[in-house]
């Protein structure tokens, strides 16, 4: 849809300003991965990663969605 372009051309903007900051790594991973642009998507997922907890639920959410876009990679 147009509002997912718009989205994901806004995270991208600001991910190349501040590709460390965990909600611009959340959000651009996020729409990256509705892109279907899933290269991206893990990048960003394997960024956050290791920002968070190893043990959080936050980091048992990140692995999740590195795995389904690794397998949507396949």
């Amino acid at each position: 849809t147009q509002q997912l372009k718009e989205a994901t051309k806004a995270f991208y903007q600001a991910y190349q300003l501040n590709h460390e900051d965990p909600q611009i790594l959340t959000y651009t991973a996020m729409t990256a991965f509705l892109s279907k642009d899933y290269v991206h998507a893990i990048e960003c997922w394997e960024k956050l990663l290791t920002k968070v907890p190893p043990d959080s639920p936050q980091a048992q959410r990140i692995q999740l969605a590195l795995k389904k876009a690794k397998a949507n990679l396949n």
